[in-house]
């Protein structure tokens, strides 16, 4: 009203020009918009300049709309990654304090060595065996498709990490159709967890048929099929494995032992040659050498128990290194037919720093079975959806890891 009367005062037109440049240097235009164009001693010419400044101004909110949003965003990814480095600092300040090394940790020997009482990330087993307890849960607590683990996936992310999908079949979906666009088959391959090929070793009945699932795996499973999505499920043959060749993971580790990992490694590279048309070369590309190595296992870690405690020793394996035909480190071949996306399961025996070994992972085992080399994009944390990310920000820099790919 205010607007109104002030502009009703004016008795020309350009008068009333004047007044509306005044408010567009002053960058209120909402009011003394509608007040101009309803004047009457707005001529057209001047409706017509209104409504072309309107329209610029418009432009330059949305570019500047744009602009706050993206300095808003990147202002919280740098909030999130100071939120997450000051958990992590606080964590350290915790584990590192006097109470973790000389009281905690001595405690948590006692509980986890004596009385085979875990903690809230790693659970006791018979013999020494040690349990990740998000594996454990997945498998004893309803289906991962339930309303109620719906929800509460979708509320457990945090300040610095943000929620998983909480339902991971439509992600799966949307890239099997993306990659199908582009000729590209895709192969999901779901690492099974301890607790389901060694649920004798966590206290459950020795005849226990095996594999265990969750509650929702079958429903899963059916409507992937459905979806057209197509599944090499490692679960049986770890459980065949098993019963032939003993255990199929790490005593106090998450992952699984050399030799299992290389048979999924040549179950898999069956069914990829089974399927494939391009002729394998008689010769072959790679040699082998057996590698021994002791490392501790990251269950054991995770326990927080004192530096040099007898109760859960480090493990011995041998590995088998894949080399290329001169005797250096396989690499993976970005030219490669095959690309595959990986997490710490692929990645357990490719990396010296991981403690147990290099140039022995599920890539080299594959590549090596296949007789052809293999592309990867592996990350040790968040499975397939932070490989899936990587793969998108490749892309999206003009990196196109996807070029002559048959298979993911």
């Amino acid at each position: 009203a205010t607007v109104i009367r002030r502009y009703k005062a004016a008795k020309t037109s350009e008068a009333l020009e004047s007044l509306w440049q005044e408010a567009v240097d002053e960058g209120d235009v909402a009011g003394p918009f509608w007040a101009t164009l309803t004047h009457p001693r707005c001529t057209p010419v001047l409706e017509l300049a209104l409504c072309r400044e309107m329209h610029m101004l418009q432009h330059q909110a949305g570019a500047t709309t744009r602009v706050e949003r993206s300095r808003f965003e990147a202002l919280m990814q740098e909030n999130a990654a100071l939120l997450r480095e000051m958990h992590t600092y606080e964590e350290t300040l915790e584990n590192e304090s006097l109470f973790g090394r000389f009281v905690r940790r001595p405690v948590q020997y006692v509980l986890s060595a004596w009385l085979g009482v875990g903690n809230e990330k790693s659970y006791c087993g018979r013999c020494g065996w040690l349990f990740y307890r998000p594996d454990v849960d997945h498998l004893i607590l309803s289906g991962f498709l339930d309303s109620a683990r719906l929800a509460q996936r979708r509320a457990s992310g945090s300040e610095w990490r943000a929620a998983p999908e909480p339902d991971p079949l439509p992600a799966i979906v949307e890239f099997h159709r993306a990659l199908a666009a582009r000729g590209i088959e895709l192969i999901l391959v779901p690492t099974p967890v301890k607790p389901m090929i060694h649920p004798d070793a966590l206290g459950a009945p020795a005849a226990t048929e095996l594999p265990l699932y969750n509650l929702s795996w079958s429903n899963f499973l059916r409507d992937a099929f459905a979806a057209g999505v197509r599944v090499f499920d490692p679960a049986p043959f770890l459980a065949a494995f098993r019963s032939k060749h003993g255990d199929t993971f790490l005593k106090t580790d998450t992952h699984w032992t050399p030799p299992a990992m290389q048979y999924i490694a040549q179950m898999l590279a069956q069914d990829i040659a089974a399927r494939m048309t391009q002729t394998v070369p008689a010769e072959r590309r790679f040699l082998t050498r057996r590698h021994t190595v002791t490392a501790t296992g990251d269950l054991v870690t995770m326990l927080q128990l004192p530096p040099r405690q007898r109760g859960f020793p480090p493990e011995t394996c041998d590995i088998r290194q894949i080399l290329g035909p001169r005797g250096e480190a396989w690499r993976p071949d970005p030219t490669a037919e095959i690309l595959l996306l990986g997490d710490s399961f692929s990645n357990i025996y490719s990396l010296d720093a991981l403690g147990w070994g290099a140039s022995a992972g599920f890539a080299e085992q594959l590549s090596c079975e296949l007789n052809q080399p293999v592309d990867v994009i592996i990350i040790n944390d968040n499975g397939a959806y932070a490989t899936r990310e990587a793969l998108a920000r490749e892309l999206k820099r003009g990196r196109d890891r996807l070029a002559g790919k048959k298979i993911v």
